[in-house]
């Protein structure tokens, strides 16, 4: 089964693609912001997520809040954010296109995991 997924801001998924996508942003400094980034250009480039169902990929290690993340780690991801801010408008002027309104909650599937986790670990 197949079905359509709705782009989110800061989707992350692990897919597979020709190689006529659009490459990772070198820009983007050590953890986060790479994935999610290549994903944000394609969505606004028009490409379309299709989530190939039951197969599934399980990410042990995933990290809840910015508090259990060595201070490097958030130190990255502020700076990536920075970066973020000018790479978002060159992609939109490339596409032109408008912004794409952030996700403010987490996706269901997100919180489906994190529930998941703090049930697992209790």
């Amino acid at each position: 089964m197949i079905h359509t997924a709705q782009f989110e801001f800061l989707y992350e998924p692990f897919y597979l693609s020709l190689n006529s996508v659009p490459k990772y942003e070198e820009r983007f400094v050590g953890y986060g912001f790479t994935r999610n980034t290549q994903t944000y250009e394609l969505s606004v480039g028009g490409w379309t997520f299709k989530v190939l169902s039951p197969v599934y990929l399980v990410h042990l290690g995933i990290k809840i809040s910015n508090q259990e993340r060595p201070y490097w780690r958030v130190k990255q991801n502020d700076e990536n954010r920075e970066i973020y801010k000018k790479f978002k408008n060159e992609v939109q002027a490339r596409y032109h296109t408008v912004q794409i309104k952030k996700v403010a909650e987490p996706s269901k599937s997100v919180e489906l995991l994190r529930q998941k986790k703090l049930t697992i670990n209790q």
